[in-house]
């Protein structure tokens, strides 16, 4: 295991955020400069449909120093979304739009050299 993630509550603007506890073995260096690239990077119509890195902190506890990243939380999975839907089926019109923005994405990030292998 290389992280835990937890929902948190901002005090500041009262909303929600995905707090990413990493193991104090695994720096997140990597994703965090993979983040600070994609940021700098040129407007794109994908750029909004990738999950940055907001902010990092640290913390210490009982088995020493661990990173922690702070993302926007995620909503609900498409099977989650599917088992409401009558008969399960996902509409033909959301199927085609979520499509669209998966390649909208894969765009953006291939003009931008970020390739995610194994």
């Amino acid at each position: 295991m290389s992280s835990t993630a937890w929902l948190c509550s901002d005090l500041r603007d009262h909303g929600f955020r995905t707090l990413k506890v990493c193991v104090r073995r695994k720096s997140p260096a990597h994703e965090m400069a993979i983040s600070d690239h994609l940021k700098a990077s040129d407007d794109h119509s994908g750029k909004t449909l990738v999950r940055l890195v907001l902010d990092s902190l640290e913390v210490v506890g009982p088995h020493g120093k661990h990173t922690c990243l702070v993302y926007q939380p995620l909503g609900m999975s498409f099977t989650e979304f599917q088992n409401l839907c009558p008969d399960e089926k996902l509409p033909k019109d959301l199927i085609q739009r979520s499509l669209q923005l998966t390649l909208i994405f894969l765009t953006f990030v291939h003009n931008n050299n970020v390739v995610r292998t194994g």
